[in-house]
């Protein structure tokens, strides 16, 4: 496959993994239950962070207690 045609299936993957990252973090403030029967709903989330704002480059955080830190004090107290 030509580099060109590579860099056009790997962007619009990005943009696919992005649009599903956004879905679950809007359905987890709207409806938490329905994100909790999702499983690893905060990595897919935190993954879309990194791709969508580069988090990678940020401190290290666990997706586990990033989700906790995001959504559960929010939306579960």
């Amino acid at each position: 496959m030509p580099l060109q045609q590579t860099r056009a299936f790997r962007s619009a993957v990005e943009r696919e993994l992005i649009k599903i990252g956004e879905a679950i973090g809007v359905l987890g403030r709207v409806a938490p239950a329905v994100v909790d029967g999702i499983s690893h709903a905060y990595m897919i989330v935190g993954f879309r962070n990194v791709l969508a704002h580069d988090d990678a480059a940020a401190p290290p955080m666990s997706p586990r207690r990033w989700y906790h830190r995001q959504y559960s004090r929010r939306y579960h107290t």
